[in-house]
């Protein structure tokens, strides 16, 4: 039996439904919460901007991001901070918003972003504006607010988009119903995976670690490590030029990447044996054997395990035939 409150919306859970249903089913449905050091810090300083705003206090982390742009919505209404607000979609549906900032006196609706992402999605404004609608307000500004890049994207209302935005809703919440509807006989499999939407997903070991029944999952499993390996080679290599071009240090919220040197030599056999013996030592103690330079010399299988221990492990390989 799925709990009732999995059936109230908000943008949060239709968002989420459409990246990934499986996801959606662990989250809302599973009541399977997570939490990330970049949900934590984006939590805290939502917290303490609404403190600066209404107080001036500054917290010890919101510090960073108090730049005239912020600083400018100092001394807000307080009733207009963290506004949440119920409405109802004409399915019947109760929705609850929560809107960061909703600036009165230019009837702009204001959401903060404290990740790296400069390219949020606007249908969770259009959702905002349409809940101050419901609610007797009427916005005519919708406004991203990118704080570490002290960046402010503002958008007009467009009654066009914003009949999208329902309409979207809608399609969202009658897909989401019928899964939940059939979840009932059907089970979890009836929540489709997405796996272009693994990588970052919390729950991505509970989908790509479990048993693989046929040989068509597996094949989709091949092929979507295929897609991951040629998105990632592409990536890294146009990270690796731009840092290259940039002389930049990127600082992320799992690390910094930067580029180091990394050195290698290729080393004059007879000259280091030399070498060794002239420190009156014996080379052989800095004689390294491997599998493939003994092969080098043919050496049969029983040779070989007669020369050493063999050791044997098993690694996922992909070759063209």
């Amino acid at each position: 039996m799925v709990e009732l409150d999995v059936m109230k919306g908000s943008y949060s859970k239709l968002q989420l439904f459409e990246r990934c249903q499986r996801a959606f089913y662990f989250k809302y449905v599973k009541n399977m919460e997570y939490t990330t050091p970049a949900m934590e810090f984006g939590k805290i300083i939502h917290e303490e901007l609404a403190k600066f705003l209404t107080t001036g206090a500054e917290g010890k982390n919101v510090k960073q991001f108090i730049t005239p742009k912020v600083r400018r919505y100092v001394g807000v209404n307080p009733e207009y901070v963290e506004l949440e607000l119920k409405f109802n979609l004409p399915s019947g549906t109760e929705y609850t918003a929560v809107i960061d900032l909703f600036e009165n006196n230019t009837a702009k609706v204001l959401d903060w972003k404290t990740g790296w992402q400069k390219e949020a999605d606007i249908r969770q404004l259009y959702i905002y504006a349409y809940a101050l609608k419901k609610n007797g307000v009427k916005p005519e500004k919708l406004s991203f607010f990118y704080l570490r890049f002290d960046k402010e994207d503002e958008f007009a209302m467009s009654t066009d988009k914003l009949n999208e935005t329902i309409d979207w809703m809608d399609r969202i919440e009658d897909s989401m119903n019928e899964k939940l509807f059939l979840y009932s006989s059907e089970g979890e499999e009836e929540f489709e995976k997405n796996y272009s939407s693994c990588k970052g997903c919390p729950y991505a070991k509970l989908c790509l670690g479990e048993d693989i029944a046929s040989k068509e999952k597996a094949i989709e499993i091949a092929m979507y490590i295929d897609e991951l390996e040629a998105k990632l080679n592409a990536a890294r290599e146009a990270l690796k030029i731009y840092l290259e071009q940039t002389g930049e240090e990127l600082i992320t919220d799992s690390g910094v990447w930067r580029l180091t040197p990394v050195n290698s030599f290729s080393f004059d056999t007879r000259k280091v044996w030399k070498y060794i013996k002239s420190l009156g030592k014996d080379p052989i103690e800095f004689a390294n054997f491997t599998l493939t330079s003994l092969k080098k010399l043919k050496i049969s299988e029983d040779i070989l395990e007669q020369l050493g221990e063999r050791n044997v492990t098993y690694q996922l390989r992909k070759t063209k035939e």
